[in-house]
């Protein structure tokens, strides 16, 4: 069976702190990046079909996370600040900023790697 990790049955991103569900916020460029790795490893035939809803789940949630600004431009909205090893209190206190580089690139390239996956609806939908 698939270790990795997943979001929960009713959210489509995971929580900053992966392993406390409900505490702090659902995160864009992490979710991203397992949503990419995820998609990447199934590809490559390292994850199996269990974690092919989390990755359609992710991408659906991803997608809610671009917006349109009031010019019309596309947004990432929900990518973690610049984070640096600390307590699980540092992570909390790490506030959410869009259009960071580095989520807009996550996103990208999970966007990009889930490209090919099969068809399917979300798994609860």
């Amino acid at each position: 069976p698939s270790t990795a990790p997943r979001p929960g049955p009713t959210q489509r991103t995971w929580w900053t702190l992966v392993d406390r569900p409900g505490e702090g916020y659902l995160e864009t460029s992490a979710s991203a990046l397992f949503a990419y790795s995820l998609a990447r490893g199934w590809r490559y035939g390292q994850v199996d079909h269990a974690a092919l809803p989390a990755i359609e789940r992710a991408i659906v949630g991803l997608g809610g996370r671009i917006v349109d600004d009031a010019a019309g431009r596309p947004v990432v909205r929900g990518i973690s600040g610049p984070t640096l090893p600390g307590t699980r209190a540092s992570y909390l206190a790490v506030p959410l900023v869009d259009d960071r580089p580095y989520g807009v690139g996550a996103v990208i390239l999970a966007l990009v790697e889930s490209s090919g996956l099969p068809a399917g609806p979300p798994a609860g939908e």
